[in-house]
Parts: C-alpha cells; structure tokens; sequence
C-alpha cells in the first residue's frame, strides 16, 4: 500500500470530531445535490498548500461525501465545483445510508446502482 496524498481536515489537529447530523446531511443533499464534510474553500486551500510545499500538481485530494441519485445533473455540478477547487478523487460514502431513515440496506444498494454523478 502507497500513501502519498493529503487527508483535509476541518477541524484543528488534537480536536474531537462529531459525525456529520445524518438529517442535516439529507437536507443538504435534496438542496445542494451533495454534501460532504468539507467545503470546496478548504479544498481550494489544500491545494494551494500542496503545491506551495513543493509537490505541484503530484499529489491526490480524496473528498469522501453522499450526492444525490435522482438530482443527478444538481449533484455532477456541485461535485465538479471540488474538482475544481482541487479534489482528485471523490468517493460515495454509501455506508452513511443506513444511518438515514428508514435504515435499509437495500436503499444504500439502489444508491449505488444509481452510479456516481457525471460530470
């Protein structure tokens, strides 16, 4: 296994961190079409900090967060506003499904085959 990326966090180092408000996540998602816990400023500033540090552009910003199945055009324009700021990679966190009503594992499965946003 190779590590040689950047995780960006939002909180200061040391910190406690609480798990994102599952409802707030599902209001965002129906809103905005995405939501992860970062925002496409932070992104943007890891970026810049990563290629201030020396390594230009070879380096991989991985933004884990939930978009929106049926909101597919809303969810591809919010995702790519982080490609933008930087993010390489954006992984679903399909998992935080079960956390949201009715906790079903068959709607996590009907994410995933919904397929990620295209940009």
């Amino acid at each position: 296994l190779r590590w040689d990326g950047a995780v960006p966090a939002s909180a200061p180092l040391g910190a406690a961190v609480a798990e994102p408000d599952a409802l707030e996540g599902a209001r965002r998602i129906k809103e905005d079409g995405a939501f992860t816990g970062i925002t496409v400023e932070e992104v943007r500033g890891v970026a810049e900090y990563a290629r201030k540090a020396g390594r230009g552009d070879d380096f991989e910003i991985v933004i884990e967060g939930n978009s929106s199945g049926t909101r597919r055009r809303q969810a591809a324009a919010r995702v790519a506003e982080y490609a933008a700021a930087g993010a390489t990679w954006w992984f679903e966190g399909v998992f935080s499904w079960l956390y949201l009503p009715p906790h079903d594992i068959e709607r996590m499965r009907a994410r995933i085959r919904q397929g990620p946003p295209r940009m």
